[in-house]
């Protein structure tokens, strides 16, 4: 895949990051450098071709991406890979209104995290590969668009591939020309991996929202949200290098139970419901690290009341 035209159906968050990271020119990685080792770089260079339900819309962020608009479906016929970069709930119905009007063979590849290729019925029904590519990257709708930081956030980002034996070699050849990486999948697992970057993903957001809860007027919000943010990024750094169990730092670890009581004082209702759920997975993880069951007696017995 390396010159042929790709096209994008789609004019959000998701579709602008790969559209500005396809299309834009840019240095080519070295051989044998790993995904999202040394200074970004853009692997783009290529033919865009870009489709919205909103003519006016698409056409407008083509010319700030660079690449070229299609006015209508049938305009998509000839690219080598196309990108369903649309709500999950409208996949289905575009995918048949694509196989209606430019009929296979193709390759469609959908950036869903929780459909499998089957949503790509229609299209598979009319001769083209399917499958999806979705990038376990964060796309807050709120950011502007004017330097939107997602599509350098792709570099050495994680995709989720599924499909067919010709869809997977496409999605393949579009991660590698996006600088980043492909998280194998058991045959069945998708729902369980969206779930999974969910939890971790929104859960921590709803997480740090408890925590901002709990300081209430002890700090300026905007301030300690930006503490605490970057207390998480640290906390994350330390969970890719260490995993889970070795990376759990404060008072469960050091058996403390006087500090957790002290947390359970101070914690209004919601914050206190979700320390107490978690403190039973933090336990389990001290028991894990080799912690004294003694020392953690005292939390155990905490949590029970």
């Amino acid at each position: 895949m390396a010159g042929g035209t790709i096209a994008i159906l789609g004019t959000g968050a998701v579709a602008t990051a790969l559209g500005r990271r396809l299309s834009a020119p840019g240095p080519q990685k070295k051989p044998g450098e790993e995904p999202g080792e040394g200074p970004a770089v853009v692997l783009g260079g290529g033919d865009v071709l870009l489709w919205g339900r909103d003519p006016a819309r698409a056409a407008d962020l083509a010319r700030r991406l660079g690449a070229r608009a299609a006015g209508e479906l049938a305009q998509l016929a000839g690219a080598e890979v196309t990108l369903l970069c649309v709500a999950d709930r409208a996949i289905g119905e575009l995918a048949a209104d694509l196989a209606r009007a430019v009929p296979g063979p193709g390759v469609a590849l959908h950036t869903s995290g929780f459909h499998g290729a089957g949503v790509l019925a229609p299209l598979a029904r009319a001769g083209w590969s399917v499958g999806g590519m979705h990038p376990l990257v964060s796309f807050p709708a709120g950011r502007p668009d004017a330097g939107r930081p997602d599509d350098r956030r792709l570099t050495g980002a994680w995709y989720g591939l599924c499909g067919d034996g010709p869809a997977r070699s496409a999605a393949r050849a579009l991660v590698r020309r996006l600088d980043g990486r492909e998280l194998t999948l058991a045959e069945g697992g998708r729902a369980a991996y969206h779930g999974a970057a969910a939890l971790a993903a929104n859960g921590l957001v709803a997480l740090v929202d408890l925590a901002l809860e709990t300081l209430g007027e002890a700090a300026p919000p905007e301030e300690a949200g930006r503490a605490l943010a970057n207390l998480c990024a640290g906390v994350l750094e330390d969970v890719g290098e260490l995993g889970p169990r070795d990376a759990l730092t404060g008072a469960v670890v050091r058996g403390d139970a006087a500090v957790v009581e002290g947390h359970l004082e101070v914690l209004p209702p919601a914050p206190r419901e979700a320390y107490c759920a978690l403190l039973a997975r933090m336990l389990d993880l001290a028991r894990a690290r080799g912690v004294d069951p003694a020392a953690l007696a005292g939390i155990e017995g905490l949590l029970r009341t």
